[in-house]
């Protein structure tokens, strides 16, 4: 189960980071995010994964931990900090 983050709509002018409304949500998601890539590497069998559209920043790492993956045309990866 995924949590979705909290972002504030309006980016400050002077920077183009989100700005995150609870840290302790985003630290929360961070820790979810790391133990699922930590059961995706000690499973012993193939674990494939299919990307489509766009792979924002928290599924990169997911995608990279896997064994193969699949991309369809277009795809791309777009950090969470070029937003």
């Amino acid at each position: 189960m995924f949590l979705l983050c909290k972002i504030k709509k309006n980016l400050s002018l002077t920077s183009n980071f989100p700005c995150f409304t609870e840290k302790i949500v985003r630290a929360k998601e961070i820790n979810i995010m790391n133990t699922l890539i930590k059961r995706l590497i000690k499973l012993h069998i193939i674990v494939v994964a299919g990307i489509q559209g766009t792979v924002v920043t928290p599924y990169i790492g997911t995608a990279m931990a896997v064994d193969f993956r699949y991309a369809c045309e277009g795809s791309k990866f777009s950090m969470a900090h070029n937003i």
